[in-house]
């Protein structure tokens, strides 16, 4: 277990303190929030702290759509797209956001159908 809950907690402070602080520049809050999930997602694919390799695997997965989302923030922080544009991403994050939501609660659904 070692360090995973206080770099879990202290990331998620973290994320609370530059959306308060950064209130002003959007840009640089997006860019933070990226760079701090890569250095995330690479310690959580670094250590083994989960009981099982899914578990492992499912937070990896996790981590790894939540950054993408990040990447759309970037999409619509820029007012050269056109509205059409727009649409796409606005679709391409929707995709991403209920794919990260379904197959977390497949996995809820399995794990609590297993257990019965």
């Amino acid at each position: 277990m070692g360090t995973y809950p206080v770099i879990f907690l202290l990331r998620r402070s973290f994320f609370v303190i530059i959306t308060f602080t950064m209130l002003e520049l959007p840009s640089l809050q997006v860019h933070t929030f990226i760079v701090s999930a890569l250095l995330y997602l690479c310690y959580i694919a670094q250590q083994r702290f989960h009981d099982s390799l899914m578990q492992q695997r499912i937070e990896v997965f996790n981590e790894v759509l939540l950054l993408c989302l990040c990447y759309h923030f970037v999409l619509f922080a820029d007012d050269v797209w056109e509205e059409g544009e727009r649409d796409q991403f606005g679709q391409s994050t929707n995709i991403f956001i209920c794919v990260l939501l379904g197959v977390n609660a497949l996995i809820i659904l399995a794990v609590n159908f297993k257990a019965v």
